[in-house]
């Protein structure tokens, strides 16, 4: 009995210092996953209360097999969008004891690179996932726990075959409906003539029930499987080609095969070869994959790839899944900015160098008020509910050597101006350096692309879920306007800004009066102190 009290009254400290780790952003919409874990052993079964897990997250301990008891240790979400990430470095050994706080992988994500923090008190028995293994799906146990140290050793040859099969923690979200690549793909090229005529008995039902052998099994993801299945692609024609770890499919995989119409051209391609064995002939040398450089329009030696980064790699299915699943409209205003930066010119006038205003500080500056005086916009969609926020953090679009990161601006809505500014400098610089921590790249209500640097006169920005818009801020442009005073025209210096709206979550008018807002505030800066 004491030993069952003293375990329970462990758990219950563990549940509050992960309940006190857990950023913002979660406490603001994410998922907590809460568990109740059960100990077994020889001694009985202990039963201790609900843990909510969040910046890791356990499988309930339990003999597996003739293993000794232990946690199976799943790869985390470190941001509400990750769907996987590279562990860059473990920072922990096999055998290693670990305590609460102490950091044990840097995990990158499409956002950044962050230290994972364990929680938890035991010793670390086995690695199933090695450092540097990108596309490393969220939820994958990569690693195993115990509680005792004589356990470590039962563990010298534990697998992730000796896993169980697990169940899907959520339903993801339907893919959707794609056209049937066969009927969408062009027709395939006229076979060469080299080529032996197809026999006369031969018919297409023949040719697809004899697919070219693959060899061996296919190791593919539950949900790559799923799709590939209902779009009627034979998975194993994706052997060798996947991104996930050690050459794992997984569902960006397949759905790349598909828009590239590389699932027609393959089984156009093996049928060919079906009916070319059959006639006993060899198969011609000059056949070409789908992805040819030839097919792509491009001579031989007249390119080069660049490998995806797991980074680029997850902004892309991120982005990708954004403009199917969400229901995007753009609004865009003209916006005046002579009196706003006549104030930004006096402001500057008695700052340092190093801490002058920029007209990006003022933007976050008037967008988070906006957010603030018209709340619908400052909200998420959720299967079940819009989830509007109290506060308002505001991410800016930084490009850098690894692609574009959105730092953000908390609480943008309570700060002045040149607390903004300093942010901005700070984050800005860290995200350059590859040093963003996960509160400072996530949680964001919405974010701002600044694309006057490059003299762009307007962008349709893609939104980021979960937020429910996306503010893009064209080039700066003068010109003659009429003027109220003695001259008859003046220069006016003008930008347009557009906003992508989730109309889901933003009827038109409620974007509308948004963007008239924001545009009231640049055009009269006085009115951000009222």
């Amino acid at each position: 009995m004491r030993r069952t009290a003293a375990v329970a009254q462990r758990a219950g400290a563990r549940a509050k210092r992960v309940s006190d780790s857990i950023p913002r952003w979660l406490r603001s919409g994410a998922r907590a996953v809460s568990s109740m874990v059960v100990r077994s052993g020889a001694r009985g079964v202990a039963l201790t209360k609900p843990a909510t897990a969040l910046v890791f997250e356990r499988v309930g301990v339990r003999a597996m097999g003739t293993f000794p008891a232990h946690v199976a240790v799943k790869m985390p979400a470190l941001s509400p969008t990750m769907k996987a990430g590279t562990i860059s470095e473990w920072h922990v050994a096999e055998g290693d004891e670990l305590e609460p706080g102490r950091v044990i992988a840097t995990v990158e994500t499409d956002k950044a690179s962050m230290d994972w923090e364990w929680q938890d008190d035991g010793y670390l028995a086995k690695l199933l996932v090695p450092g540097g293994a990108e596309g490393v799906e969220v939820g994958r146990i990569v690693a195993i726990m115990v509680d005792n140290e004589d356990d470590i050793a039962a563990f010298a040859s534990f697998s992730e075959a000796d896993l169980p099969e697990q169940a899907p923690e959520a339903p993801e979200p339907e893919p959707v409906t794609y056209t049937p690549a066969a009927a969408a793909a062009p027709a395939a090229p006229p076979a060469p003539a080299a080529a032996a005529p197809a026999p006369a008995a031969a018919t297409p039902a023949a040719a697809s029930s004899a697919p070219v052998p693959r060899g061996g099994p296919v190791a593919a993801s539950p949900l790559a499987r799923r799709i590939a299945r209902e779009n009627g692609v034979d998975i194993s024609a994706l052997a060798g080609n996947g991104t996930g770890w050690e050459g794992r499919i997984i569902r960006a995989d397949v759905e790349e095969f598909i828009a590239s119409g590389a699932a027609a051209a393959t089984a156009t391609a093996e049928a060919g070869a079906a009916l070319t064995n059959d006639a006993g002939a060899a198969a011609p040398p000059a056949a070409a994959p789908a992805t040819s450089a030839a097919q792509a329009g491009a001579r031989t030696g007249d390119f080069f790839d660049v490998p995806h980064t797991d980074a680029r790699r997850r902004a892309a299915a991120l982005l990708s899944e954004s403009k199917r699943q969400v229901p995007h409209f753009y609004l865009t205003a003209e916006v005046c900015l002579d009196d706003l930066l006549a104030l930004r010119k006096r402001l500057n006038g008695s700052r340092k160098q190093n801490e002058q205003l920029s007209t990006t500080d003022l933007i976050v500056k008037a967008a988070a008020i906006a957010s603030r005086r018209v709340p619908e916009a400052n909200s998420s969609w959720l299967p079940h509910a819009v989830r509007s926020y109290s506060y308002v953090d505001v991410a800016v679009s930084t490009n850098t050597e690894a692609g574009i990161v959105t730092p953000v601006v908390r609480d943008a809505h309570a700060k002045g101006a040149a607390d903004i500014s300093s942010d901005l400098r700070r984050l800005t610089a860290s995200a350059r350096d590859g040093t963003l921590t996960r509160d400072d790249a996530s949680g964001a209500t919405i974010t701002i692309t600044n694309l006057g640097a490059y003299g762009l006169r307007q962008a349709s920005p893609i939104i980021n879920p979960p937020q429910a818009a996306h503010l893009a801020i064209g080039a700066a442009t003068r010109r003659c306007v009429p003027s109220d005073g003695e001259e008859a025209w003046k220069a006016s210096v003008y930008f347009n800004a557009t906003l992508s709206c989730d109309h889901r979550v933003l009827d038109g008018a409620v974007g509308a009066q948004w963007l008239s807002v924001f545009k009231s505030l640049l055009e009269d800066p006085a009115t951000m102190l009222l």
